[in-house]
């Protein structure tokens, strides 16, 4: 409870903060903190960079669409059908802990305006169903762009979302099982997969792989597998969905899982880690904001 409200009082500091910090000085400072280096909004180069910029300074209506998991699933059934959606199960705009009643035994549950909120529900008769209640009701009240300045959360309506618990590792192996593939896409082409593995003791990793399932020489904050992996059977389909998700989009991570060989849509990444992405080697921070050639906006 005591740090419930922690984080809320901390949310009230960072939304007051916009009052007197813009979103391109709040983006500086975290950029130097994080990189030792200033920001270069004139003339972005790296992928940091350029996420960054998106951050400071687009604002198309679009990428509020893109970012709201439930009016996104409009989008995604357009572009390659809703049998690649996750069957929806619930949608609420607050959560009672009568609610649970009509729910199956496992879901996922979680926001539609934000990221991380996420909850797995295995088995709903363990589900500590007032902590979850309590947890969903708190993170309504917090708007997102507030905490890294996302824009494309900002004017998303809160809602809270229920989707079937996907299997991904059901009849295979974990430790050798990509749990996501977060299909990194530029102008239109899939270009490097982020492979996320969980291992069953828990061990994490992420491995990144060109669209040849070739292991590139880079990691993203976590270390790759200590075993090779094999291609995937549906990494064709993965890499033609994404794709055609990306289609709308000169930049932008493509979330997907598969469950018996069919692939399912997760969600469309803009500003991944709010442009804090973390290069082992920063050449190929520089490799991939070269595929993005990305528009230049009207700085003032």
């Amino acid at each position: 409870m005591l740090k419930q409200r922690y984080k809320l009082i901390e949310y009230r500091f960072r939304a007051l903060r916009t009052l007197f910090v813009s979103d391109e000085s709040y983006r500086r400072t975290k950029f130097r903190k994080l990189f030792n280096r200033e920001l270069d909004l004139s003339l972005p180069l790296t992928l940091n960079e350029k996420i960054n910029y998106r951050m400071v300074f687009n604002r198309d209506l679009f990428l509020s669409v893109i970012a709201d998991k439930i009016a996104v699933r409009d989008y995604v059934e357009m572009m390659v059908g809703n049998e690649h959606l996750v069957p929806l199960l619930a949608v609420f705009e607050r959560i009672k802990i009568r609610d649970f009643e009509a729910l199956p035994v496992s879901f996922v549950i979680k926001c539609n305006h934000d990221s991380g909120s996420s909850i797995i529900c295995h088995d709903k008769s363990e589900l500590n169903k007032r902590r979850v209640v309590s947890h969903f009701n708190r993170r309504l009240r917090m708007n997102p762009y507030y905490t890294n300045r996302e824009w494309q959360y900002k004017n998303i309506q809160p809602k809270i979302l229920v989707e079937r618990k996907l299997n991904v590792f059901d009849g295979k192996d974990q430790d050798v099982t990509p749990e996501m593939f977060r299909v990194h896409c530029f102008h239109k082409k899939a270009m490097y997969i982020e492979a996320d593995f969980t291992c069953v003791n828990g061990r994490e990793y992420v491995n990144i792989y060109d669209t040849n399932w070739m292991l590139q020489p880079f990691t993203l904050g976590y270390g790759n597998t200590p075993y090779n992996i094999d291609r995937p059977s549906s990494l064709d389909d993965i890499l033609d969905i994404a794709a055609k998700l990306a289609t709308d989009l000169d930049y932008c991570r493509v979330d997907l899982m598969v469950e018996n060989e069919r692939v399912y849509f997760s969600e469309i990444t803009l500003t991944p880690e709010s442009g804090q992405l973390k290069f082992s080697h920063a050449e190929w921070d520089l490799r991939l904001g070269r595929l993005w050639n990305m528009p230049m906006m009207r700085i003032d």
